[in-house]
């Protein structure tokens, strides 16, 4: 009883996928507690916490964005030998990974801004 060809490539593509997903996950999951952890250095140490959150979330929205487009890049290269519905989801993944992509740009120039404007601040205060 072997499944018709189509049919084991979806299940494939779909263990693929969901095996990138769940390291991705994994990734941005250890980022997150990685810069929660800085943070948390910061109030222990009683040190610019708000500039070290600023850094800690701009360090850790990098690696979420290499993270969205290795997945991206995993998941495509899994869909690509099924048919007419490897087509779709490789679009699908494309935009989601650009749309997550464009996202955590923003939160990287809002946490650059952030920077500067403390580092501003401080050099106004001292000067």
């Amino acid at each position: 009883m072997n499944a018709p060809r189509g049919q084991v490539s979806i299940w494939n593509a779909l263990r693929r996928s969901a095996a990138a997903g769940f390291r991705a996950s994994r990734q941005m999951t250890g980022a997150a507690l990685a810069a929660a952890a800085t943070v948390a250095a910061a109030i222990r140490e009683d040190r610019g916490v708000v500039r070290t959150a600023c850094m800690a979330t701009e360090q850790s929205a990098r690696l979420s964005m290499r993270t969205v487009r290795e997945f991206a890049e995993e998941s495509v290269a899994a869909w690509r030998p099924v048919p007419f519905l490897g087509a779709m989801a490789r679009y699908v993944f494309a935009a989601v990974a650009s749309i997550g992509v464009a996202i955590l740009s923003v939160v990287v120039s809002s946490m650059i801004a952030c920077d500067v404007l403390l580092n501003t601040a401080r050099t106004e205060r001292i000067g």
